[in-house]
Order: structure tokens, then C-alpha cells, then sequence
């Protein structure tokens, strides 16, 4: 269904699955089921680091924006960190065997991301998942190399006032 980028499928199965997490929001079980939900991320990205599958690594990304863009104010603050904490969960694994993925697909993902995101809160909640992944790679030696790499995510970023210079001191560049 993404893979095909039909509309009217992904909105539909986006704004379920968003229904189904903001039912639980503030209650007792939010932080089991985002538990289980940040597990579930970190699973699909072992299997997408596994492969080095870029397009499947770009769908999934999106599809975790997707259910943020139909949620309401608390789901919007929700969704968007499930992919910085999938990321320090696999970290906390064996981050060496992560380098590609954090350190160089999400960030380049993400700034892709952002960089087609309107300006609005969801693009400053997915800035917030971008700098939170940066930051996880560098405690984990998982930084955004130099050279090809840092350019493609510095020219996602350049329209935005503030982020590639936010991206570049974490990164001590």
C-alpha cells in the first residue's frame, strides 16, 4: 500500500492505527503500549539495517509521520519519538553493527523528511527526532560522516534556519 503511495489507503490506515494509539494516550497503558511500539520500530529497523534497504527504511519513516500528521496535539508529541527511541534501543544492543543505519540512513531519511514537511509543529517534532537520533549516534560513536553523507542531510536541512547549524555542533563540525 505505501510502496504504491496510494492516498486514499495510507490515510485510511493511517488515521486507524492513530485512533487506535490516541485511545490510549494518558492512560494507564500508554507507556506499555509505546514500550512495545518503540520495540516493534527497533525490530523493523534490525531487519531494514540487515538489509541496508534505504526505500524500506524511507517508507517506514514515513509511515511513523503518517500516523503522527493524523493524530491531535498528544499523538503528534507521541510518534514522533518512536524512532529515536527504537534507535537507543538498538544501540544499547551492539551499536557498531547499527553504523549505517544511525549514523548515516536515519539522519539522511529524516532530513528528508523534514525537508518536505510544512513549516509547522510536526516538522519542529520531527527537527526534535533528528537532533535525538544525532545525539544517540554520538554516544554510541555513530556519527553522520563527512563528505557525501553530511552534504545530502546538510542540503535537506537548508531551508531551515538553525537545524543544519544545530546538526553540525553535535557533531562537533
Amino acid at each position: 500500500m505505501i510502496d504504491k503511495q496510494e492516498p486514499g489507503p495510507i490515510g485510511y490506515f493511517s488515521r486507524v492505527v492513530a485512533e487506535f494509539f490516541e485511545g490510549y494516550i494518558d492512560s494507564s497503558y500508554e507507556v506499555e503500549l509505546f514500550s512495545v511500539a518503540n520495540q516493534a520500530c527497533a525490530n523493523e529497523l534490525f531487519v531494514i539495517n540487515e538489509s541496508r534497504d534505504s526505500a524500506k527504511l524511507r517508507l517506514f519513516l514515513t509511515s511513523i509521520f503518517q500516523f503522527a500528521q493524523q493524530t491531535h496535539e498528544k499523538g503528534q508529541d507521541r510518534f514522533p519519538n518512536v524512532p529515536s527511541a527504537a534507535c537507543l534501543i538498538l544501540c544499547r544492543g551492539n551499536a557498531a553493527a547499527r553504523r549505517w543505519l544511525i549514523g548515516e540512513a536515519i539522519p539522511d531519511e529524516i532530513g528528508a523528511l523534514i525537508a518536505k514537511e510544512p513549516p509547522g509543529s510536526l516538522q519542529k517534532r520531527a527537527c526534535k527526532t533528528f537532533v535525538e537520533c544525532l545525539i544517540i549516534g554520538k554516544q554510541y560513536g555513530l556519527t553522520l560522516p563527512r563528505g557525501a553523507p553530511r552534504q545530502r542531510v546538510e542540503q535537506h536541512l537548508q531551508s531551515l534556519p538553525g537545524v543544519g547549524h544545530t546538526m553540525n555542533r553535535i557533531l562537533g563540525s
